[in-house]
């Protein structure tokens, strides 16, 4: 898989026009995640025999569960950077973190 540490340097150097370099770049940092959550739901469905609802609420709440901690994350953050608590060539590594 290539992610958008692949793609960025990619498209900068081939010279997309701007709407496209944005649907690609995107493209290329959103697709790791899904697979990775249907990697998952395979597998409990492998492993139960078939797709039984345990497997997705399981998968569900691993799903919500993610989401509410990042935005708990992404909104501590975003208070940091905007407080200026964070010094601007740090935030990108924060981020990352």
């Amino acid at each position: 898989m290539k992610g958008p540490t692949v793609i960025h340097p990619l498209l900068r150097r081939i010279g997309v026009n701007e709407r496209r370099y944005h649907i690609l770049h995107w493209e290329g940092a959103l697709i790791d995640p899904i697979g990775v959550f249907i990697a998952v739901v395979c597998f409990e469905w492998f492993f139960a025999g078939s797709l039984t609802l345990n497997a997705l609420e399981g998968s569900g709440l691993r799903l919500l569960v993610g989401m509410g901690t990042d935005l708990v994350g992404g909104y501590i953050l975003l208070a940091a950077i905007n407080r200026h608590w964070i010094q601007r060539e740090y935030t990108n590594i924060l981020a990352l973190a």
